[in-house]
Order: C-alpha cells, then structure tokens, then sequence
C-alpha cells in the first residue's frame, strides 16, 4: 500500500523557482485516495501556486491534469506531448510514479 502526503507549500515553491511553465500532474489512484495528489489535489496546489507568485508579482504559467496512474506507461503517453509544451513537471505521484513519468519525458525536469 502506497501512503503519501504532501510536501510543505513553501518546499514545493522553492523546487519550480526559475521555471516560467510548470505542469502539475496529479495521479487518479494511490495518492488520490491518501488525498495528497489527485484531482482536487492539483486544482489546489495550482490555485495555490498562482496565488502566491499573484502576490510576490511572478508570472508563472501553472498547468494542471490529472492521469489515472502515473506508474502506468498507457496512462503517460497521452500528456507527453502537453508535458513537452512546460519547462517542468510537478509530479504528485508517488516515487515509482514520478520516476517513470521521468523517464518518459525524459528532456523535461521532473519535480516530485
């Protein structure tokens, strides 16, 4: 059984700095059900991140969507092609999730 639970707020800002786009890519199974990265999750931490950069005057891009497993090859490659179009992933996978989302996207840095 996979538990999960959310970084601090200010450890997850910290690890995009520099990038302008970042995708924030939830997972639909394990992590959803620990209620640390899924859908509403992503919605969340989104919000979240535009809100702060709204208030220190950043401009960064916050992408947002939501995959059944991040630890499924099939369940990947339909947003490979939207993940190419940010500078990074914020995966809130689990580790195996994360790692193979890594690897599948493999010239875009991928932030767990």
């Amino acid at each position: 059984m996979i538990v999960a639970e959310r970084k601090p707020f200010e450890e997850i800002r910290e690890s995009i700095k520099g990038y302008n786009k970042v995708l924030v890519l939830g997972c639909g199974t394990c992590v959803s059900v620990c209620m640390a990265g899924g859908e509403k999750e992503v919605e969340l931490l989104a919000a979240e991140l535009r809100m702060a950069d709204q208030i220190d005057g950043k401009e960064t891009e916050i992408g947002e969507a939501t995959i059944q497993r991040q630890c499924d090859r099939e369940y990947i490659e339909p947003v490979q092609a939207r993940a190419g179009e940010y500078d990074a992933v914020l995966s809130l996978g689990c580790g195996a999730g994360v790692q193979l989302v890594a690897e599948m996207v493999e010239s875009i840095p991928v932030i767990p």
